[in-house]
């Protein structure tokens, strides 16, 4: 018989980095002012940088989005994982 090896530790891993990523991506934030004093007061620079600001607000919420979908689905691979070892290791253990 195989022996199944599950990367338990990996996907945990893969898990929290995607939490720490998260945390770093909600972190930052641009404000007006903050785009004010790095551009100056040139209208039409001052203009497109506010419209790559909305955009990028956009696309944010979007990664958020998808960024949480992959540690949800990280936290349920572990889960049923753990589940299903701990099941095995009970029918293993009355079996005995």
């Amino acid at each position: 018989m195989a022996d199944i090896q599950i990367p338990g530790d990996d996907i945990e891993s893969a898990r929290d980095n995607m939490r720490q990523v998260m945390d770093l991506f909600d972190s930052s934030n641009t404000s007006q002012a903050n785009i004010a004093a790095a551009v100056g007061n040139d209208k039409l620079v001052t203009d497109a940088a506010h419209e790559f600001d909305k955009r990028w607000k956009d696309g944010h919420t979007q990664l958020k989005d998808e960024g949480q979908a992959i540690i949800d689905a990280l936290s349920k691979v572990i889960d049923t994982f753990t589940d299903t070892d701990n099941k095995i290791g009970d029918q293993l253990t009355a079996g005995s």
